[in-house]
């Protein structure tokens, strides 16, 4: 890599050399000589022409000497840069044949190239179907949040009176980045690299409008699910319309429930459906285990799983985004618990009367859920969800006016249901569904599904408890929360509860205890803007001197910190309030982070089971 990074520089270096060169022979062969000077006599004449022919010489003579030089570097570039992309396509053919090993253990007959002609057929039938502002066709293997995203998505345009029209679309690739079977699922990871032409339309004229033409080449990672015990039996299947048993159609709004021969897979799709599209700058490897924290959940609630709390955390979303922007409850109402109903009802009362904004155009690059809180009347759901949109300023009985910015926003999305419910592994990617009779939720009733007129908002399906940005108190106060929970379920014990540890600028041990906290903030190997503010102000709360700090800082960086343990159990359980306390800052807590807690733990004496 040293080398190919030095022959990039040689060559560059030396193609600025040559075009500076050109330019200097440029300006001094015609200039130099025709400045002026007050000797006009022949002989100097004869001096000047014979100087000009000897410059011109040499700079042909260097400019050759360049050119050969240039050109053998660039020769050499490319032959390197080929060898070290053949490199690289053999490692990533490798790392893909191991993941897709994991599931050949169990289904022999899976085949990678086949299933990747399929995603790009599905991928081009999701395009197409985008562009139609028609999503009929593609339903089938969709799961009922992505369905919602894409939904609603289009509903804004229809509205606003365009259509999005894909053109040139082309699949440029695939890789295999992440293979997790599940408890219940297989879920594979594709980062799939594409390239387009998208313009938009004018419904009513059929024109494009003007300064919306792009062209570009974009890469996501689109996440596939199917049921754990399923197996490759056909060519065609979900993707294509079919049964993946029998191959008759199947109905879109079910698609792994088929009315001819009756299949279904114990609530598991028997063949892949996409349920997530994430932005790769928003990516991160999943947990190649079910944390502990998941698996005490999983304890309680068999049924439970990852993908259906993220799916309806996104079709929660979505309900939400819409209602915000069109100020109706309607759709929205009876996915809420009263609570929020009531704030949301409030601020609808509010746009009534004054300029109020909302979000427009909204997309979302991840959703993750961060931990659950279970509690004696209701449980929670913490759902991180990372998104954009086009900001719009509302004012009673006038028309949105655009404020020219969009930003990116990180938003906890606190979902609720009561205790003790237990989860229909059957509704794991079909959570916009009566909990009753299974029925789309299109326009209930007064909280009431339109087919069984079984009641949606009491409590047997999470429901909206709050919405934050996650950089509130409140949002960070839960993630505490939830930090404490997840050590529990992996240790034993919680670490106590989260407030400020209180600890007086004089107190004994303030400078370990930042070493501590030090080695959790970079024993991932990546510290956020976050994380150092509030290390700061644990060193200024602890006494710790900003040079000295600065220092440790330094040391942890590059892992030469050597930190003490506790005095005593009293000690340590204090230390570990704060180091939980700045572990929620950036997220749940990784393998390596809950190894550095044990370890201060184990100091003590405090047992961590294994």
């Amino acid at each position: 890599m040293f080398r190919f990074r030095a022959i990039q520089w040689i060559v560059l270096s030396s193609v600025f050399v040559f075009e500076a060169r050109v330019a200097f022979a440029r300006a001094g062969g015609g200039g130099g000589y025709s400045s002026g000077s007050s000797r006009s006599s022949s002989s100097s004449a004869s001096s000047s022409s014979y100087s000009s022919a000897q410059g011109s010489g040499e700079a042909g003579l260097i400019d050759l000497v360049v050119f050969v030089l240039v050109a053998g570097l660039i020769l050499l570039l490319r032959r390197h840069g080929r060898r070290l992309m053949a490199e690289r396509a053999r490692t990533r053919s490798a790392r893909q044949l191991a993941l897709i090993s994991r599931i050949q253990e169990r289904d022999p007959d899976f085949d990678l190239e086949t299933f990747e002609q399929r995603i790009s057929r599905a991928f081009l039938r999701i395009q197409e179907g985008w562009s139609k502002q028609d999503l009929s066709d593609v339903r089938g293997f969709m799961s009922d949040g992505l369905y919602e995203r894409f939904s609603i998505q289009l509903r804004e345009q229809k509205e606003a009176g365009y259509f999005n029209r894909m053109s040139d679309v082309r699949v440029l690739g695939h890789e295999v980045v992440a293979v997790h079977p599940r408890a219940h699922f297989d879920v594979v990871s594709v980062r799939i690299t594409a390239a387009a032409t998208d313009v938009r339309v004018d419904v009513e004229s059929g024109r494009e409008i003007d300064g919306t033409r792009r062209a570009e080449t974009f890469a996501e990672i689109w996440r596939f699910l199917r049921g754990r015990e399923a197996a490759t039996k056909a060519a065609a299947g979900l993707f294509e319309g079919q049964c993946p048993n029998c191959a008759a159609p199947i109905d879109p709004r079910r698609g792994w429930a088929c009315r001819s021969c009756g299949s279904q897979l114990e609530g598991a799709p028997p063949d892949w459906v996409l349920v997530g599209i994430t932005q790769v700058s928003e990516w991160s490897q999943p947990e190649s285990d079910e944390p502990d924290w998941l698996k005490a959940a999983v304890g309680r609630d068999p049924g439970l799983t990852v993908e259906q709390l993220e799916d309806r955390a996104s079709v929660l979303f979505w309900r939400l985004m819409d209602s915000e922007r069109t100020g109706r409850l309607d759709e929205l109402a009876h996915l809420c618990r009263g609570v929020f109903l009531e704030r949301q009802e409030q601020r609808m009362a509010v746009r009534a009367t004054r300029t109020t904004v909302v979000m427009r155009d909204c997309a979302i690059g991840s959703v993750r859920l961060r931990g659950i809180l279970p509690g004696d009347q209701w449980d929670l759901a913490l759902v991180e969800i990372r998104w954009s949109g086009d900001v719009l300023e509302v004012r009673s009985g006038e028309a949105a006016r655009e404020t020219g910015g969009r930003i990116l926003r990180r938003s906890l999305l606190v979902m609720a249901r009561r205790a003790g419910v237990q989860s229909d592994l059957g509704r794991a990617i079909v959570s916009a569904h009566c909990v009753r009779c299974g029925a789309p939720d299109e326009g209930p009733l007064e909280g009431r599904c339109g087919f069984c007129g079984e009641a949606l908002d009491d409590g047997r399906d999470w429901l909206i408890e709050r919405f934050l940005e996650l950089e509130s108190a409140e949002a960070s106060q839960l993630c505490a929360e939830v930090v404490q929970a997840r050590f529990a379920a992996a240790y034993g014990e919680a670490p106590g509860p989260v407030d400020e540890p209180g600890l007086s600028a004089a107190r004994p041990g303030g400078e370990e205890l930042l070493g501590w906290c030090l080695a959790l903030a970079y024993c991932d190997g990546r510290i956020d803007r976050r994380e150092l503010e509030e290390l700061e102000r644990l060193g200024d709360r602890l006494g710790v001197p900003a040079d000295r700090a600065r220092r440790l800082r330094q040391a942890a960086q590059f892992g030469r910190l050597e930190v003490e343990a506790p005095r005593n159990p009293a000690e340590a359980r204090e230390w570990i309030e704060a180091l939980t306390t700045l572990a929620a800052v950036d997220g749940p807590l990784g393998e390596r982070e809950l190894a550095t807690i044990a370890d201060l733990a184990g100091r003590v004496g405090i047992e961590v089971p294994g």
